[in-house]
């Protein structure tokens, strides 16, 4: 199930565990990205059971003097991998932007392998 936060109402707790998990970023620079970061939303898909297992978020930004969304710390917990859960949540992040006026989505992935996955997405 998809869940949609901003920085009024996020979860923390979990937020940052799975932060830590896919990055390895200390629990005090992810709270610091939480507390400190304007304007944020966070799209995250939790299982039946209410455990959240992929997340990412929605920054504002700009491109090209157009006004977008910069997808931000884009993860999935290790074992719901390769199961469809971030294409579902870059789709929802699609209609999000749009709903928010935003002419559009991007994000610069940190690697080779990340640029040949998240291409497929448009």
């Amino acid at each position: 199930m998809i869940r949609v936060f901003s920085e009024k109402n996020i979860e923390k707790q979990p937020v940052i565990a799975l932060w830590q998990e896919c990055f390895g970023d200390s629990k005090d620079y992810v709270e610091f990205f939480l507390n400190n970061c304007p304007h944020y939303t966070c799209i995250a898909y939790y299982t039946d059971n209410n455990q959240l297992v992929s997340m990412l978020f929605l920054l504002n930004g700009f491109l090209d003097g157009k006004e977008c969304k910069y997808l931000y710390a884009a993860c999935t917990s290790s074992e719901y991998r390769r199961q469809g859960i971030m294409e579902k949540l870059i789709d929802y992040s699609k209609k999000v932007a749009s709903e928010c006026g935003a002419s559009g989505i991007f994000l610069v992935p940190a690697n080779e392998k990340l640029y040949s996955y998240y291409s497929k997405f448009g």
